[in-house]
């Protein structure tokens, strides 16, 4: 018996190390997922350039040499410049789009194009929560901004179910995963396929065509089948998303769910008081998940808790459902029912949405 497991243990490893040399001879590993588990300040890699393809939509990345996506940036901020940072995950961050199609880049073309002197920056990391957030706007602390906008999306408080708030606030990036986690995802080409594969079957709905990507990244990439099918897509969303945004959108929260948003609000009262440290002016932008706009009945009882905490801490509060729900039905915001992040033209209303609120605000000058 003990022979038989001997040698099936070995024709395991044989035949693992023969597909790792050969997916190895094809190019893999990459590396595209070690900064998941060993970049520890969360931004992204500095002066680095990414056609990014773990997803269901390819897209271009490029980062300054701070490792945020966009443009560089001066040493010191020009005389007369506002300087805005944009702070969230993966709509933020703009996951499946190219660079110049985040809000973040939208936003800065939009307030240029109004005579505003002002420099956008997309401070977003994908994963995690406001805790990562507060980390990411510490380490910018020393580029001068004039005003954060901190998006807020469901699964900010399912990131953090189950986490002390002494553990949020701690200030160094907790280290994500096991050694061997690190090792296999991160550094063999046969745990880097199988993370990948992973991924991608969180990102495409079942049955549901891929978007085609096209060469060169067009356009074409976001032309979906399915994108106009609103209610059945937000019941699939439910589905794919029940123990992770769906936690925050049912009529009444688990214990967990309630502690993990007193803990996410108290983060954001120690971000509110770090702006008011910096003199920067804070803005909360709540962006609405896919059922939220489009299923009838879904719960609102996290926006209603947060706009009124922001009201009774005198945080300024942005809702992008308004713009969301306006927009006309026969053209998509979101990749649906593929994935259910913004595509380019859902990306503009919430640049659109932002860009207007800052004018009308006085935080930005049109001239």
């Amino acid at each position: 018996m003990a022979r038989k497991l001997v040698f099936s243990l070995l024709v395991v490893a044989a035949f693992l190390g023969l597909a790792e040399a050969a997916l190895r001879i094809g190019g893999l590993p990459t590396g595209r997922y070690a900064f998941l588990f060993e970049q520890q300040d969360e931004l992204y890699f500095r002066n680095h350039t990414e056609v990014v393809s773990w997803g269901p939509i390819k897209y271009l990345l490029q980062t300054n040499d701070h490792g945020l996506r966009g443009p560089q940036l001066a040493p010191a901020k020009p005389p007369g410049t506002v300087r805005v940072a944009a702070l969230g995950d993966s709509v933020t961050d703009g996951f499946f789009a190219d660079n110049p199609d985040t809000y973040p880049a939208v936003l800065q073309d939009l307030l240029i194009a109004r005579g505003a002197q002002v420099e956008v920056l997309n401070a977003a990391r994908a994963g995690g929560s406001i805790d990562k957030e507060a980390r990411i706007l510490r380490q910018l602390a020393s580029l001068d901004l004039d005003v954060v906008v901190l998006t807020f999306v469901t699964n900010d408080i399912s990131d953090i179910v189950g986490k002390d708030l002494a553990v949020l606030r701690d200030r160094k990036a907790p280290v994500t995963g096991s050694a061997f986690e690190r090792f296999v995802l991160g550094r063999t080409a046969i745990g880097e396929l199988v993370f990948s594969l992973h991924l991608r079957s969180r990102s495409s709905a079942p049955e549901v065509t891929r978007a085609p990507v096209v060469e060169g990244l067009t356009d074409a990439r976001y032309a979906i089948e399915g994108g106009t099918a609103y209610e059945d897509n937000a019941r699939d969303f439910l589905a794919r998303y029940a123990t992770t945004d769906g936690l925050a959108l049912e009529e009444v929260w688990s214990p967990e769910v309630e502690r993990a948003v007193e803990n996410y609000l108290a983060m954001l009262a120690l971000v509110q008081a770090f702006c008011e440290e910096l003199g920067v002016e804070l803005v909360f932008a709540f962006f609405p998940s896919y059922p939220e706009l489009y299923l009838p009945g879904t719960s609102d009882g996290l926006r209603q808790r947060l706009e009124a905490w922001c009201d009774d801490n005198g945080l300024r509060w942005l809702d992008i459902t308004p713009a969301y729900l306006e927009h006309p039905r026969e053209e998509p915001l979101h990749l649906a029912p593929v994935d259910y992040h913004p595509n380019p033209t859902g990306y503009r209303v919430i640049a659109e949405t932002v860009a207007a609120y800052l004018l009308e605000e006085g935080l930005v000058d049109a001239r």
